[in-house]
């Protein structure tokens, strides 16, 4: 488990062309013990990242790009996020994305050496660029969906070495 996120999103623009902006907020809701090897149990800052989206479909596939900026307290360094997504409508209400995810940090905090009692998957700096294969399928058009994701990344720093799977659940108000 890391920390818990909740955002929001607003639609800008509905035109050919889809643009949103919005803002994700990630807790600080690390426990820590000194005593344990494992100390933490998600990165101990709490973060800003507000984001703008933008997104196309043409006939069966569908072009996403995502630009945000994370700031971070707690003396952890502030970050460049970026997502671009190609996805094709594999079955209705189904789609088939593969995707580019990339973050890199644009200051150098002190968290990186102060904070000793962090688990090493939870460091500051954390950059790495990564590919993946994602599903997405919408149970109730245009209200609710699930997703399922599978990333493996080049250029980590500070990161997981190990391949991610991923889980979501959304619903559209």
């Amino acid at each position: 488990m890391s920390n818990v996120s909740v955002g929001l999103k607003y639609k800008v623009s509905d035109k050919n062309w889809k643009i949103s902006s919005g803002v994700l907020f990630s807790a600080n809701s690390i426990k820590t013990n000194e005593d344990l090897v494992v100390s933490s149990t998600g990165i101990n800052s709490s973060t800003i990242l507000p984001y703008i989206t933008i997104g196309s479909s043409h006939n069966k596939w569908y072009y996403f790009g995502n630009i945000g900026y994370g700031y971070m307290n707690n003396d952890y360094s502030d970050y460049f996020k970026a997502t671009i997504e190609v996805g094709y409508n594999v079955i209705p209400k189904g789609h088939l994305m593969l995707v580019l995810d990339t973050r890199n940090p644009v200051t150098k905090e002190d968290a990186f050496i102060n904070d000793n009692v962090q688990w090493a998957s939870h460091l500051d700096r954390q950059a790495y660029n990564a590919f993946g294969l994602k599903a997405n399928y919408e149970f109730v058009k245009d209200k609710f969906g699930a997703n399922f994701s599978t990333f493996g990344a080049f250029g980590i720093d500070n990161s997981p070495l190990a391949p991610t799977i991923n889980l979501g659940v959304y619903t559209k108000l």
